[in-house]
């Protein structure tokens, strides 16, 4: 019978790491990207949760660099959350984490992460 002890321990593991809290307000005047973190030299920024408000009805989203695709869009005013606790959701070494907007706008809120 397989054990599967060490997975669990990953798990928990996981669910208690601790990670910063990198709050951002960005004011696009057109569309673009803006670095909403950007991780120490040598080092990866690690997403476990993601969350921002659009204040305008202008397509928004998040990408590691300028030419990732572009991820969780919110195309219309409001809130936004992703958790991605467990997943390991990661730009790679010196990547910016940036926000996206097809337009003008203004977005605010948060990334909880860590950089590895």
């Amino acid at each position: 019978m397989p054990r599967f002890g060490h997975i669990i321990d990953a798990f928990l593991r996981e669910l208690s790491d601790v990670v910063t809290r990198k709050p951002f307000s960005l004011t696009f005047g057109a569309a673009g990207d803006l670095a909403a973190w950007t991780p120490g030299s040598g080092k990866a920024v690690r997403v476990k949760l993601i969350s921002f408000e659009s204040g305008a009805d202008v397509q928004v989203g998040w990408r590691f660099g300028t030419t990732e695709t572009v991820q969780a869009c919110r195309t219309t005013k409001g809130p936004y959350v992703a958790n991605f606790v467990g997943c390991n959701v990661q730009g790679a070494v010196n990547e910016v984490l940036n926000i996206r907007a097809e337009g003008a706008v203004t977005v605010k809120g948060y990334i909880l992460g860590k950089e590895v």
